[in-house]
């Protein structure tokens, strides 16, 4: 009895190991083996958009954000 388990076992593996080798005769052509990579693109920025960057960031630094803050006792005197 263990014999024919072991021998079921055994003829699985097989099976399983052919239909994997048949698979990978069908399907060769799709496996990527020479796949070129590109190589990196770098960008610089041109001069003049850096110098229009420059310049607006300046404008920028001066201004001041003003912010607000509503409280209840707000609320009162607006009610009164």
């Amino acid at each position: 009895m263990k014999k024919d388990i072991l021998k079921e076992i055994i003829i699985t593996l097989l099976l399983a190991l052919v239909v994997i080798l048949v698979l990978g005769v069908l399907l060769y052509e799709y496996i990527p083996s020479n796949k070129i990579v590109p190589e990196k693109v770098s960008y610089t920025t041109p001069e003049n958009i850096a110098e229009e960057i420059n310049t607006d960031t300046n404008v920028e630094d001066s201004q001041v954000v003003v912010t607000y803050q509503i409280d209840s006792t707000d609320l009162k005197n607006y009610k009164n």
